[in-house]
């Protein structure tokens, strides 16, 4: 029994990376910190599926930045990269745990590293590196550099990455920042590289790859090839080899009876196998997740062949499942699916380990070989299972009623209630379940004859006695297996690993006398105890166990292997970090847990950031190098110890005062300031005045003399602002019939009891721009308020007045609250002739520049800035006004009307200017053309004698124009009138320069705007007329009157659909004519009046095709109708006695034979009530002629 196979899949297409240590539950744990994080959706999927793993304390540290290293080995897994290369760098050795990891990037091609041969592994990979490596990843064709322009800081990309940033933000796989940065240098956090490498991994799996010709595909010389996306092979003769298909594989129909064949191929998704005949799929060396069988016609025969692995086979139709020479797991279960049709057959050849049948009546075959667990499902009923002699079920579960036909061994057999009644060819070594005595055993009977003695006698037949005499009538006697099969192991018989390293047991092989294809039963066991697999993330000593018995249950010896997996290195640990700021500048504090040794692999890394209003970390500039301001060993003493004052940096350091042994514990210290060292010093590498506010970041990395790298430590410290002076908010001056408004408030309470104060202070601008303070007309005294005045200001939403509290007036209040909307007014006699307010003597009609000065104290004393509002009362401006003005259509065309209040001359600025325009349905004004000139109709004076007088008929345009009869002097108050029209002055004439039919409905507007002689501009003034569509009266069609022997008929239909319960009507009035044409109206007997028919006649009219009779809805007869459609051929008679004598169309006392002329005037009335013109129709009997 093929016990762990999940667990190997696991470790073959795994696409895990430990992003720091974990324990085994914690996937399926919420994960801690990134609850509300911009990246909780990915990084939460990625840690489900196993991706992303996180820390021991259940957290994933989003925002820690990501090594080189570590990007690398993510982005290598994700994209199965697995092919090296021969890589030498000067910072890597080949003992470090990242030199796999590059060597494969570099072979993949998407990492090159620097020029001084140089790969800097622990350094955190910077966003424009990022970009670079998987713009090559994906396959990005290169981006258009110019597109960089729109960011704000693209002259901080580097010039090899440029092309590579712009291809993955024109592919929508990264974004720049809100605030139109990309950042290029600053770090990448761990969130960061989770969502690019996401969206990456998506872009690149979005393809199809199609193989639909023979022939053989792949990576060649056992290099693997790996597609990312879909594959579909719909030609016969296809072999695919040495390829890994991140997606679905498919096997599609067009292979039709043909072969195909994978050789060392891997599939991450589903192996969908739709086509191929019986002698045609065959899996050799190649690993498969899932496989689903569904042909629609025949049978398909499948192969699994040498170290093949599957996870599951789902069959939905005939097929045969054949394990040919396999050294690996091969099938292992199998599923026969309910989908599969009544009658078909599947036949399976190898060592299964699961067979579940949930198909009724199929027929499953057992060629050869051995299946652990048989279950048969309660809707699998009338199953038959054949097994050959040299087959076998060693657990067989029946929950339907099944044949088990053949020679071939079942160890134990479960008869549930639902397999009542089932047979079996060979009785089972076993029976169990509820209904195991039901069963029916079959054997067939022996064609030797019966003959022999239990003792051995030599007649012919079976002989088998119970001692076991007899020699089978004389036959050949089948020597008893007593042989155990022999397990040896492949590989080491103990491994170690590194803890959290993949593992990829070796195997092993297995010989025996008679049967070949045995498969070893693995399990696993760690210190003692059984475990479901080897999980190199908890460290410890675990065995692999190896059992297998024979056809003839002969044992194997058992055979184990060792595998120890090593405790976690233990990474150095940065302690008691501490951020401050003070006059010296930026002081970080720490210490290690260990002793480091900076002439090793060892080094500290400080790397120094400002943080933005939205969080993000932007690297603080070194001035010096011009680049990210970042510490480590090279630095000389950059680090000290606060106790003994020792200076501390690399040993390639000549200063003999410093050291390079970091004792654990020591108390370390390092400082950013501008000129600590003196001017032009040092430690001159930051622009940065420590007052301003910010908030400062440090992250600390710390790397051991083996290289094994710490946690990153971040710091933060923020440095507020200085207590804010008071600030003068919304301040606006204001003039208006009631005086000198001013409105304002403050940003903070104050309490005018204590040192707080508001003073305003008054002034006019001369014409050089020089404040004349206003005059206090009461105190004589320059006019300034203050909180001494009682009840100066004034909430203008709660109307409460604000003073000191030392005046006296208990309705009004010292407490002014933050933000409140204040105002104060300066008005003459306000409050009445020589009241309060009379303390200045001003005309606000008059002309002048007035100028306020505010100045708040708050109740420390702090004084705020002086905010200085002015406002100009201008003379009042006369423009030139448009009166009268009216706008109309006729048959002329579009007429305007109107005049002007003052006089203009058209020779100087003067104009009076015309825009002609449409109005859609929505409101939208559309230009009307000028037709002439190809542009908008807009007139001016420029336009020859555009104007006229409507009384005189005097015409007016500019004096620019030649024509003396007209003129450019327009009277104030002159009527005047404009025109356009097509055709006014002849064919082609100067009017024709618009194409409009003024009959056509529409809407048209003008804009009117006038400038006087000195340029002042009027108000624009806009008129509209609408030309309504006319109104569509109902039409009567086709009327014709005619007599016969039924009486006096008419015929006629409407052109429109009407309603009788509407306003709706068909009123029909009948006469003779008599001599002289005059119209006599015909009596109605009945009603002793005109006879006049309309919608309360019952059923008066009547549908000459369908014989529906129509009259009011009002009326009872529900048979009649009151909807009438357009087009119905309508008929109404007038006869006597046509329902009988004395019936109810005896309304009329007419021989119809006698001569006359009849006239019928038929209405009709829509719905809407529009009346349509009367139609008269009328027929003349003739006298008949005696021959």
């Amino acid at each position: 029994m093929k016990i762990g196979l999940h667990g190997t899949l696991t470790g073959l297409l795994g696409l895990g990376m430990t992003l720091g240590a974990v324990s085994p539950a914690f996937a399926a744990q919420p994960v801690k910190d990134i609850n509300g994080h911009w990246a909780e959706k990915q990084l939460q999927e990625w840690v489900n599926q196993g991706t992303l793993k996180g820390f021991e304390d259940g957290t994933v540290r989003p925002n820690q930045s990501i090594t080189r290293a570590e990007f690398i080995a993510l982005v290598n897994r994700i994209f199965g990269y697995t092919e090296s290369a021969q890589v030498q760098f000067n910072d890597l050795s080949s003992s470090n745990w990242a030199y796999t990891d590059v060597a494969k990037a570099v072979k993949a091609g998407y990492v090159q590293g620097y020029q001084d041969q140089t790969i800097h592994p622990s350094a955190d990979v910077t966003r424009q590196e990022a970009a670079a490596m998987i713009g090559k990843v994906v396959g990005l064709t290169a981006g258009q550099t110019d597109s960089l322009s729109t960011l704000k800081d693209a002259d901080r990309i580097s010039a090899w990455s440029k092309q590579g940033v712009a291809a993955v933000l024109e592919s929508k796989i990264m974004n720049g920042y809100p605030n139109q940065t990309f950042e290029p240098q600053k770090s990448l956090t761990r969130a960061e590289a989770v969502v690019l490498i996401d969206a990456a991994f998506a872009k690149k799996t979005s393809e199809v790859v199609t193989f639909d010709q023979a022939g053989t595909y792949g990576g060649k010389d056992q290099e693997i090839q790996v597609i990312h996306g879909n594959v579909v092979i719909s030609a016969p003769g296809v072999t695919l080899q040495n390829v890994e298909i991140q997606g679905n594989l498919t096997l599609a129909e067009g292979i039709g009876s043909g072969d195909a064949t994978l050789k060392n191929v891997k599939v991450h998704g589903t192996t969908n196998v739709e086509g191929g005949g019986e002698n045609s799929i065959h899996f050799v060396d190649s690993v498969l997740v899932n496989i689903v069988v569904n042909k629609k016609d025949g049978t398909v025969r499948i192969v699994a062949e040498g170290s093949t692995v599957t996870q599951s086979v789902v069959v939905k139709s005939s097929a045969k499942l054949e394990e040919d020479h396999a050294s690996g797991e091969g099938f292992t279960n199998v599923e026969l699916s309910k989908e599969l049709p009544a009658n078909a057959k599947v036949t399976l050849n190898g060592t299964f380990d699961d067979v579940e049948v949930f198909a009724a009546s199929i027929s499953v075959q057992l060629v050869k070989g051995s299946i652990e667990n048989v279950q048969v499902d309660g809707s699998a009923g009338n199953t038959s299972i054949e097994l050959s002699s040299e087959a076998k079920i060693v657990k067989l579960v029946l929950d339907a009623v099944a044949k088990l036909l053949g020679s071939g061994q079942i160890q134990t057999a479960t008869i549930n209630d639902g397999a009542k009644g089932s047979t079996f060819q060979t009785k089972p070594n076993q029976t169990e379940g509820s209904q195991k005595d039901s069963i029916q055993v079959n054997t067939p009977a022996s064609s030797g004859s019966s003959g022999g003695s239990s003792n051995g006698g030599s007649s012919g037949g079976s002989s088998g006695g119970s001692n076991g005499g007899g020699n089978n009538g004389g036959g050949t006697t089948n020597p008893v297996d007593t042989v155990a099969p022999v397990i040896t192991l492949k590989g080491e018989a103990t491994v170690t690993l590194a803890y959290g390293a993949d593992y990829v047991d070796a195997g092993v092989t297995i010989a025996d006398n008679k049967d070949t294809g045995l498969k070893a039963k693995v399990t696993y066991s760690k210190d003692g105890k059984v475990v479901d697999k080897i999980d190199t993330e908890v460290a410890g000593t675990y065995t692999i166990h190896y059992n297998v018995s024979d056809a003839a249950g002969n044992k194997a010896k058992e055979v184990t292997r060792t595998v120890v997996v090593e405790a976690p290195v233990q990474k150095p640990v940065i302690q008691d970090a501490a951020l401050s700021v003070d006059s010296k500048g930026l002081l970080l504090n720490f210490s290690i847990d260990k002793a480091i040794d900076l002439k090793t692999k060892a080094d500290v890394k400080i790397s120094y950031f400002t943080k933005d209003a939205e969080g993000n970390l932007v690297p603080i500039h070194n001035k010096i190098s011009d680049s990210d301001l970042v510490k480590n060993k090279l630095w000389d003493g950059y680090l000290w110890d606060v106790e003994t004052h020792k200076n501390y940096s690399s040993g390639a350091i000549s200063n003999p005062v410093y050291s390079d042994q970091i004792a654990a514990g020591t108390k370390l210290a390092t400082l950013v300031n501008q000129g600590l060292h003196g001017v032009g010093g040092d430690m001159d590498y930051v622009d940065i005045n420590w007052n301003d506010p910010a908030t400062y970041v440090v992250q600390i990395v710390v790397m051991d003399n083996e290289g094994r790298v710490s946690e990153t430590v971040e710091k933060e410290v923020t440095v507020e602002a200085p207590e804010q002076k008071p600030l003068i908010q919304d301040a606006a001056l204001s003039v208006d019939s009631n005086g000198l408004l001013l409105n304002f408030s403050i940003d903070k309470a104050i309490d005018l009891k204590t040192k707080a104060d508001v003073q305003i202070s008054y002034f006019t601008k001369d014409a050089e721009g020089n404040l004349v303070p206003i005059h206090n007309t009461i105190s004589e005294s320059d006019l300034v308020k203050n909180k001494l005045w009682d009840g100066y200001l004034w909430d203008v939403e709660t109307h409460k007045n604000y003073s000191s509290g030392a005046i006296s007036n208990p309705v009004y209040s010292d407490q002014i609250a933050a933000g409140a909307k204040l105002a104060t007014l300066v008005n003459q006699g306000l409050h009445g002739v020589d009241g309060d307010m009379d303390y200045v003597d001003i005309n606000w009609n008059d002309p002048a520049t007035y100028v306020v000065q505010i100045v708040v104290s708050d109740n420390e004393g702090r004084v705020s800035e002086t905010v200085e509002k002015e406002v100009t009362v201008e003379a009042p401006e006369q423009k030139p006004v448009i009166q009268d003005a009216a706008l109309s259509v006729d048959s002329n065309g579009l007429l305007l009307n109107f005049s002007i209040d003052k006089a203009i001359d058209l020779k100087t600025k003067a104009d009076v200017r015309i825009s002609y325009f449409t109005k859609d349905a929505d409101g939208t004004l559309t230009a009307i053309r000028n037709t002439k000139i190809n542009t908008d109709l807009v007139k001016n004076k420029l336009w020859d004698g555009y104007l006229w007088d409507v009384e005189t008929h005097k015409n007016y345009s500019s004096g620019a124009l030649g024509n003396p009869a007209y003129s450019d002097q327009i009277a104030a108050g002159t009527k005047l009138a404009t025109l356009v029209n097509q055709g006014l002055h002849g064919v082609d004439g100067d009017m024709d320069y618009v194409d409009i039919n003024w009959s056509d409905p529409a809407t048209y507007v003008v804009q009117i705007v006038v400038t006087d002689n000195e340029g002042r501009v009027s108000e624009m003034v806009e008129k509209e007329v609408t030309v309504e569509a006319p109104v569509q009266k109902p039409v009567i069609q086709d009327a014709a009157l005619s007599v016969d022997s039924n009486g006096l008929l008419l015929n006629f239909s409407i052109d429109k659909a009407i309603d009788l319960k509407t306003k709706a009507d068909v009123k029909i009035i009948y006469f003779t004519k008599d001599a002289e044409g005059n119209l006599v109206p015909i009596h109605n007997t009945i009603s002793d009046s005109d006879l006049v028919k309309n919608k309360l006649w019952d059923g008066y009219l009547w549908d000459v095709e369908t014989h529906k009779n129509y009259s009011s809805g009002e009326l009872g007869n529900a048979d009649y109708s009151d909807q009438i459609a357009a087009g119905t051929k309508l008929a109404t008679l007038v006869n006597q006695g046509l329902h009988g004598v004395g019936g109810d169309m005896d309304y009329v006392d007419i021989n119809w034979n006698d001569p006359a002329t009849y006239v019928v005037q038929i209405v009709v009335t829509d719905n809407e009530g529009r009346v349509s013109e009367t139609v008269e129709k009328e027929v003349t009997v003739v006298p008949t002629t005696e021959t």
